[in-house]
């Protein structure tokens, strides 16, 4: 007997061309950390072909969806991120209404307020069907400045704000509407000052949303990881006047200060560079210290980033130096590692302590419940037992949807001087089983440390190992 797949009753989802990419990737993280929160599902589409404007890809994605069988569909356009994660938009719901949506008073159309599509929750009914096929054929609205949205305005009697005539409301269509509170669709250049469970970017310029999204992601994340409460997370936004973050599109800032602060911290008595608590890790430059630093150069961060670091726990100093320096520069980090001594998760600012072996389920587990954007794991391959090894991959490719996953670890193409140390045939049958990552990227360090060295022969070396996620594969619904 066929095994019945288990569908969520809820589906949030997005899409985005391209050109969109640096903005829709926060957008698309939200929704997972959201998704975590209430148990839902998330459909992502990061590469729309569709012959009209992309606005226009969620009238024919919505009832695909629900084709899948979901009973709701949250949208939410690639410009908005959830900001708050402790209301469940299905309490929203009555029996008798299947479209919700915010209306804004609009400063340039005050005639009426103005029903926003950026952010709608949509029941699976023949009625949402019906309305869907008959936005998209009022083709006259195709290229309009509002697209879809302008079609909607037309199907429930808002002519006034299209110049089309006065507003008289569609009854037929209003009866079946819920109109939400504005906090669910918070749009900053017309929506009333208060805290938003949703805010959205619309009218912004890009110079705006490149400095806006992922400071307000951060916070938001920060929010989702439980180190803020819900009535707080307000407060920590920083305020509009301040500096501009680095832009998304230009990680390398981000990595720049990551590489600097490596650089001064690195052989400091207050900054063991070791996991066992020792100093120096053989000098600035060394093998340890250019596996942090090519590990930095590979994950290619930006603001806003979570990443999800294997092993780099410590029984002599809590945390390795390797998610210290991502939390320093404001990285969320999760860290997954069986010992922390006796440091408590919270102790470092930015940091959240998962306790356990990073095996298959455990890892699995941790990367659905926090949806990080990058993996990295620093010189601790060589220490696992290779069903271990087999595991972290097959949990990458079982829970994984983030940007790129980087690990460093000893090898020699075939000798073997530890019992784990890799080799060709046990990291290829390690890395065998993903699918939807590929290697992006090999780098073998210049630097081997002391005892890696018998006369001038190399007994073992470190490489540097990211693999990126594959165009053609989907994030999972």
């Amino acid at each position: 007997m066929a095994s019945i797949p288990n569908i969520s009753r809820l589906c949030l989802a997005t899409s985005y061309t391209s050109s969109f990419a640096d903005f829709g990737a926060y957008c698309a993280r939200s929704l997972h950390l959201y998704a975590a929160r209430w148990g839902c599902s998330v459909h992502v589409v990061t590469d729309i072909t569709i012959d009209r404007p992309a606005a226009w890809h969620r009238v024919r994605l919505i009832p695909e969806l629900f084709d899948r069988g979901h009973e709701f569909v949250l949208w939410v356009d690639a410009d908005a991120i959830f900001m708050r994660f402790d209301k469940n938009i299905l309490a929203e719901v009555v029996p008798d209404k299947d479209l919700y949506l915010v209306a804004h008073d609009h400063p340039g159309h005050p005639s009426s307020l103005l029903p926003n599509t950026g952010v709608m929750l949509v029941r699976n009914t023949e009625w949402s069907r019906a309305l869907f096929d008959r936005i998209w054929s009022l083709t006259q609205y195709t290229d309009h400045p509002w697209w879809e949205n302008a079609a909607m305005l037309h199907v429930m009697g808002y002519r006034n704000q299209l110049g089309e005539g006065p507003y008289v409301p569609d009854e037929e269509v209003i009866s079946r509407v819920r109109f939400l509170d504005e906090a669910w669709n918070h749009i900053p250049v017309t929506s009333k000052p208060g805290p938003a469970i949703i805010r959205h970017y619309a009218g912004q310029s890009g110079d705006v949303r490149r400095r806006d999204m992922p400071r307000d992601a951060a916070v938001a994340c920060r929010a989702a990881l439980g180190e803020l409460a819900p009535d707080v997370v307000e407060s920590r936004r920083p305020p509009a006047r301040m500096a501009a973050a680095p832009s998304p599109g230009h990680p390398h800032v981000l990595t720049n200060q990551i590489k600097q602060r490596l650089w001064d911290w690195f052989g400091t008595a207050g900054r063991p560079a070791e996991w066992d608590g020792r100093v120096y890790g053989g000098g600035k430059i060394s093998q340890r210290f250019w596996e942090y630093f090519i590990a930095a150069e590979l994950l290619n961060l930006s603001p806003g980033d979570v990443v999800l670091d294997i092993g780099g726990g410590s029984p002599a100093t809590g945390l390795c130096m390797f998610p210290r320096l991502l939390a320093s520069v404001g990285i969320q980090v999760i860290v997954l590692d069986v010992n922390f001594g006796d440091m408590l998760s919270g102790a470092v600012e930015n940091t959240v302590l998962v306790q356990g072996l990073a095996d298959r389920e455990r890892l699995s587990e941790a990367l659905r419940r926090y949806q990080p954007s990058h993996v990295s794991c620093v010189s601790v391959l060589e220490h696992a037992s290779a069903e271990q090894q087999r595991g972290i991959f097959d949990a990458l490719e079982d829970a994984f949807d983030g940007v790129n996953a980087v690990f460093t670890l000893e090898f020699h193409e075939t000798d073997t001087h530890w019992e784990q140390q890799l080799t060709t045939k046990t990291l290829s049958a390690a890395v065998s089983g993903l699918r939807r990552y590929y290697l992006d990227r090999v780098e073998r360090s210049p630097m081997h440390c002391v005892n890696a060295l018998s006369g001038k022969d190399r007994l073992w070396y470190p490489l540097a190992l990211k693999f990126g996620r594959s165009p053609y594969a989907q994030v999972r619904a």
